[in-house]
């Protein structure tokens, strides 16, 4: 049993190191099938196993019609099967010629093919033998019948004092030459509608052209927030509507939280969550903490210093309060973030509570005599159901 063990952990080792032993570039192409497309593309397969390796170059099986017009041709017009040394590398090609016209029975859309390399376990080698298989995928875009349009639509999130720039990507595939595409763009705020851009048209999109819309705001022109954009194309009898988010940001940090209750009589911890809403990373941020009784300062602190804050990111400054000398009751906690050249303030409430005066391991007497009525009742149950046990055996004796 131990020896299946070990020898299965073996197995398991090798094959865990086998998964990024040989590796295959590029790892997508991307092909627009026209009729007579032909195209000659090198591969590179990479050996970084701790052994040399024989690997073979093969298409994956598959019954899709455009495989047969994919060949592999190895180093010097030699076999699919070469040797790679630890640590190099050895190329192969791969030769993609369509023929015209294309088959009548291609299926329309995209078609995944993929080429791969495998290890080559030779026979008597000895010990364990792992393949490896790595491919790579040739995507193939092939034509829809007549009109077909294919839409993407980007927005940038950019700072306030930048420019909001608006992309939709057409691309034509289908047969047919698209007359007319008409473009729309609206700009959605938390309170609904806030713009609508101009209206932008394509005239005479030839099959397979991939032809950009672009709209570019000025600065400051949309304010600082979070937005939704809907592009809407129409083109020839036909409509796409597309849904993108982006933000416009400032230099600026929202408080999202903080600490609203603390116990008195000691150190105690205080944490202030944020958020940035700039597209930029922020650095030395840190907090002054400020509690206010009446108006009156009553204890201040400071937090460390947070380094740095990527774009958009959440974080927690986290500052200590010596609660020894307020006495439970409310005060207001006046937070003052610094970040860069700029601070924000804001005020909340603090709740300071009793100090918790109970010894630990000792009951309260509200605690005591829920135990005592708890344990009162199960005792009770255990000896109901003794004396139920008892009566009925001692009929059935």
């Amino acid at each position: 049993m131990k020896k299946i063990a070990w020898i299965s952990l073996l197995f398991l080792i090798l094959l865990i190191q086998s998964v990024n032993s040989l590796t295959i570039s590029p790892g997508l192409i991307v092909v627009e099938a026209k009729p007579g497309y032909e195209a000659t593309v090198p591969f590179r397969g990479t050996n970084s196993a701790e052994y040399d390796m024989w690997v073979s170059a093969n298409k994956d099986r598959s019954d899709d019609p455009l495989m047969n017009y994919v060949k592999i041709e190895s180093p010097n017009n030699g076999s699919n099967t070469f040797f790679v040394k630890k640590g190099e590398s050895a190329s192969f090609i791969v030769k993609i010629v369509l023929p015209d016209p294309l088959p009548d029975n291609l299926t329309p859309g995209r078609h995944n093919l993929y080429v791969g390399l495998n290890e080559v376990v030779r026979p008597g080698s000895g010990g364990f033998a792992v393949s490896t298989n790595v491919y790579s995928l040739i995507l193939v875009n092939v034509p829809y019948p007549g009109i077909y349009g294919e839409v993407h639509f980007s927005a940038a999130t950019v700072d306030y004092a930048e420019k909001p720039n608006f992309y939709v990507e057409f691309i034509s595939r289908g047969t047919d030459t698209i007359k007319l595409v008409e473009a729309n763009v609206e700009i959605f705020s938390e309170n609904g509608s806030f713009r609508k851009l101009e209206t932008k048209h394509l005239r005479n999109v030839a099959p397979l052209d991939n032809p950009t819309i672009k709209w570019v705001l000025e600065p400051k022109s949309i304010p600082p927030g979070d937005y939704k954009a809907t592009a809407d194309v129409k083109f020839d009898g036909q409509q796409k509507k597309i849904d993108t988010n982006f933000r416009i940001g400032s230099e600026e940090i929202t408080i999202k939280n903080t600490t609203q209750k603390l116990e008195s009589g000691g150190i105690q911890k205080y944490d202030i969550h944020i958020e940035s809403k700039w597209n930029n990373v922020l650095s030395n941020l840190y907090a002054d903490i400020n509690i206010l009784d009446s108006g009156v300062s009553v204890e201040k602190s400071k937090t460390p210093f947070l380094e740095f804050l990527a774009p958009w990111e959440k974080a927690m400054l986290q500052g200590y309060v010596d609660t020894t000398n307020l006495e439970p009751k409310t005060y207001d906690a006046e937070i003052t973030i610094y970040y860069g050249q700029k601070s924000k303030k804001i005020t909340t409430e603090l709740i300071i509570t009793g100090a918790n005066t109970e010894q630990p391991g000792i009951l309260s007497g509200q605690q005591a005599l829920t135990f005592i009525i708890f344990s009162a009742s199960f005792l009770i149950i255990i000896l109901m159901g003794i004396n139920i046990y008892l009566f009925f055996n001692r009929k059935k004796t």
